[in-house]
């Protein structure tokens, strides 16, 4: 495990995998898988975008005004970027990576000096080109429900009972949108992969896209407005 910072970079990475992270406009710069044929999934790739009053404030209208690096249990390291953007508006963006794991966990945190409307945000996205897309939407541990539960009474977006999985995938190149927590991406000859999944709940506003250059995991709250019956998790 390894991290670098300095005044213009930030780097995270290991054996398997490796991220740069430009400080001046926030965005990923390179996002590198280091087996085999050194693949790289992004670059100049903004990080995040948050949709605020429905006008979108992307990642590169905030500066890394700081860095701290800690160190995790099995050997793994977090950066923590102290985001300085817009005037009223500060963020933490968060990013782990662990030993012998091909892949990062990252995180936002906003903090807002007054009130602020978000009708949607991209959680994460990265520039992969021409692939072939998946998104699934999936719903794991409902065997606490009691026998026969059939979903709540009313709703908006996909209704199913239980324990569930709808995967739904797209041509080589061609645009996709879908319900979804989980986005894969496989490109090559000898097809390499990358995914992202979400920690959120399965609910309507949970979506996975990918526009034939770019893929994203999304949330759309104009999609949970209504909801009836019982709620069984907590929200967003």
């Amino acid at each position: 495990m390894y991290a670098r910072v300095t005044v213009n970079r930030v780097v995270l990475g290991n054996d398997l995998v490796e991220r740069h992270w430009v400080r001046g406009r926030l965005r990923t710069a390179v996002l590198r898988d280091k087996r085999g044929g050194d693949r790289r999934w992004a670059r100049g790739t903004p990080d995040f975008t948050l949709s605020v009053a429905g006008a979108p404030l992307s990642s590169t209208a905030f500066r890394v005004a700081r860095v701290d690096v800690t160190r995790l249990e099995r050997g793994g390291l977090r950066l923590a970027m102290t985001l300085a953007g817009p005037p009223g508006i500060t963020a933490v963006r968060t990013a782990e990576a662990y030993p012998d794991v091909a892949g990062f966990r990252t995180q936002t945190v906003l903090t807002p000096a007054a009130g602020l409307v978000l009708s949607g945000a991209t959680l994460e996205q990265a520039g992969v080109g021409a692939v072939t897309p998946s998104i699934s939407a999936f719903r794991a541990g409902s065997d606490w429900r009691e026998p026969g539960y059939a979903g709540p009474p009313a709703g908006v977006g996909d209704q199913h009972a239980g324990g569930w999985r709808d995967t739904r995938t797209g041509p080589p190149g061609q645009p996709l949108q879908a319900p979804g927590e989980w986005l894969s991406a496989a490109a090559g000859p000898r097809p390499r992969s990358m995914f992202m999944a979400a920690e959120e709940n399965d609910f309507p506003s949970a979506r996975g896209e990918y526009d034939g250059h770019s893929a994203a995991l999304k949330v759309d709250y104009a999609r949970d407005v209504i909801s009836l019956g019982p709620l069984e998790e907590n929200a967003h």
